[in-house]
């Protein structure tokens, strides 16, 4: 039997017993002291039985035959021997006192158990009248006015606690249906949000992967032109510099060493680039050997110091082959000013470009302005203060 549905029908059990205390004190105030003695006793064996082994022994759990019958049974013997010492058929509590064993059957029986001990109850009653001589006037209309009440009684009691039961099933079902679908519910949300944050790992792989050259990392040339733009757009004052860089002889490395060791090589000056440049400065793989360097804030003096940093730099690092061999490389860089060389980024371009272009038929391994300036020969600049910025 269900845990809550026991609890309630034990808590009806024990309040209809304390509600007839005072039922049953009323009756024996009138009786002799040698008649309260049994009747005393009676009251106590009634009240460990009823009020401790029925609800907390006998059905704390399942009502089987044999419980039933044994609680049925009992009530129905305490209640005729309460009737019989307080006066029998003549006793004022008869034959009311019989709606204790009826309720027990009610209450942990149901209806055709109560409607059993109903037709034992009135059995009981008539041998009552006959036996004490008052079968003569005995009135049947009463007797069945009785029986009537009984069966009432055992009708609503029994139709309400199954209406409680089924009320308390239906609640449980539900609160069990509702905790399946939150669980449920829980679980596609976590779900969801798994799935969430894999989509969005893989939106911003693709974001990257849609603005980064496949082997050097850097910026590819599509996203070197919006990052160009942006940087224009919030450059309004001030100045802003580009560096266009080609190495130079690389089909060299290429015929020389193997494409193997030209990408490898690319990846290293990828590194020397970024190695070199300043946090807020940008640096994109703008070709196949030309690289681009955006420096924001920065006038020709400072492009011309960066610029030299860079072609020091990859001048004296040690590329490797894939044979551990060295391979040299210079670069040749093309500078471009805004606003000064030009008044937007196509014409920024445009005129590094040409820069680097005189830069790689000057000579080689040098840095060009786009006014035609170059910078002093490397043998010159050796003897030159490092440039810092």
């Amino acid at each position: 039997m269900d845990g809550k549905y026991q609890h309630t029908k034990r808590n009806l059990w024990l309040l209809t017993g304390i509600a007839s205390v005072p039922f049953a004190l009323m009756g024996i105030g009138t009786y002799s002291r040698e008649v309260l003695k049994p009747i005393l006793a009676l009251a106590a064996l009634v009240a460990v039985f009823d009020g401790w082994l029925v609800p907390f022994v006998l059905f704390k759990g399942v009502a089987t035959l044999a419980k039933k019958v044994l609680v049925i049974g009992m009530n129905l013997f305490f209640a005729t021997t309460w009737i019989l010492f307080t006066g029998g058929a003549q006793s004022v509590f008869f034959p009311h006192l019989y709606f204790l064993p009826l309720l027990a059957v009610t209450i942990y029986g149901g209806f055709v158990d109560g409607v059993v001990t109903v037709l034992l109850m009135d059995a009981i009653a008539l041998v009552i009248y006959y036996r004490q001589g008052l079968g003569e006037s005995l009135h049947f209309s009463d007797l069945a006015q009785e029986l009537i009440i009984f069966l009432l009684l055992t009708t609503v009691i029994s139709y309400l606690l199954k209406a409680e039961e089924h009320f308390r099933s239906n609640k449980e079902r539900l609160a069990k249906e509702l905790q399946m679908a939150y669980d449920e519910l829980n679980c596609s949300h976590q779900q969801l949000k798994s799935h969430t944050r894999v989509i969005e790992d893989l939106n911003r792989q693709l974001e990257k992967m849609a603005i980064t050259d496949d082997l050097t990392a850097l910026y590819n040339y599509r996203y070197f032109h919006t990052c160009l733009d942006q940087a224009l757009n919030r450059q309004r004052q001030g100045y802003l510099s580009l560096l266009l860089a080609d190495i130079d002889h690389f089909k060299e490395v290429n015929d020389t060493h193997g494409h193997g060791t030209g990408n490898e090589v690319l990846v290293q000056l990828a590194r020397v680039l970024q190695d070199n440049v300043r946090e807020n400065d940008i640096v994109a793989r703008y070709g196949g050997e030309e690289f681009a360097v955006i420096l924001p804030d920065t006038g020709v003096e400072g492009a011309v110091h960066a610029a030299e940093r860079i072609r020091r730099a990859v001048e004296t690092f040690n590329f490797t082959s894939d044979d551990g061999n060295r391979v040299l490389l210079t670069l040749s860089i093309g500078i471009s000013t805004f606003p000064d060389d030009a008044a937007g980024k196509d014409e920024l371009i445009t005129h590094a470009d040409r820069a680097l272009y005189r830069a790689k038929h000057m000579g080689r391994n040098g840095v060009y302005l786009y006014d035609g300036t170059c910078l002093p020969s490397p043998d010159e600049q050796a003897s030159q203060e490092t440039f810092n910025f």
